[in-house]
């Protein structure tokens, strides 16, 4: 997904280098698992850097965070613009597999809106399956998860700050960062540290936690619940209805004006027609 456009330069005034133990520190401070942290200038994808790692047994979550990517991607295959300017791009490595990988997509985004909603970031939403969105409309952050081996590997993309001598980006005007949002200075390391235990602990939560546990979580964060919505499927067919909300496989239910309503594990794409507030 095309995720840079032009800033105000609110909130940063230099990109902060990533440290190794100062983000491993942060992480450990939010959560009780023991996990490693990667750092790299720059890396084709952070999550095809570990899941090249993931044939490889380990008893410990592996964490890689980077400067920039070369090959950034977002779900579907779409692009995700990595540049070197201060932006959070990481990865997490489980250990074992995800028993409700669905959930899992699901959670991991919700902790991400859960934790910049504790960091003072307002009107914090989540657009299933995983698009972190602000204000129900603008793109902050998505989410990509993979697996490989009996293992999975959840990517993280956040806007945090673009240079203001960047040209506003055409292909993706539904997008925002931090510093377009907040006038907050965020230390990227601290802020990238939380966040990964925050996956950490969404993995748990998706693996332990009872459907009615999720579904709640969810509901707290769902943009799209009573909205009117088209669904394109995989298939390339296209559905209108109302969205009324997630089912026991975290599966978007649409109902449609004939009264039928229809399950979707994946989509190609969400058109929303009338937002529920607005």
């Amino acid at each position: 997904m095309h995720m840079y456009m032009m800033s105000s330069n609110v909130g940063v005034d230099c990109p902060q280098p990533l440290a190794r133990d100062k983000l491993l520190s942060a992480c450990m401070a939010h959560t009780d698992a023991a996990a490693t942290v990667e750092v790299v200038a720059a890396v084709d994808s952070t999550n095809d850097y570990l899941l090249r790692k993931a044939a490889q047994p380990a008893d410990h979550f592996v964490i890689c965070s980077a400067e920039s990517q070369r090959c950034g991607r977002g779900r579907g295959g779409h692009q995700w613009l990595s540049p070197a300017n201060g932006n959070v791009y990481l990865s997490v490595l489980t250990p074992y597999a995800a028993k409700r990988t669905t959930w899992l997509s699901l959670m991991s985004a919700v902790a991400v809106a859960q934790q910049l909603k504790r960091l003072g970031v307002p009107a914090i939403g989540v657009k299933w399956p995983n698009d972190i969105l602000y204000d129900g409309r603008l793109k902050l952050a998505g989410l990509l998860i993979e697996s490989r081996r009996q293992r999975c590997v959840i990517g993280l993309g956040l806007n945090i700050h673009v240079p203001s001598a960047e040209p506003p980006n055409s292909a993706a005007p539904h997008c925002t960062a931090l510093d377009e949002i907040v006038a907050r200075r965020y230390d990227r390391n601290i802020l990238a540290g939380q966040l990964s235990a925050a996956l950490i602990n969404a993995f748990h939560q998706a693996n332990d936690a009872s459907v009615a546990q999720l579904m709640a979580s969810w509901q707290t964060y769902d943009v799209l619940t009573g909205c009117s919505l088209t669904v394109r499927d995989a298939s390339g067919d296209f559905f209108h209805g109302v969205v009324v909300g997630v089912d026991a496989d975290a599966r978007l239910l649409l109902r449609q004006r004939n009264g039928q309503q229809r399950a979707f594990t994946t989509a190609h794409s969400l058109s929303i027609h009338r937002h529920k507030n607005a």
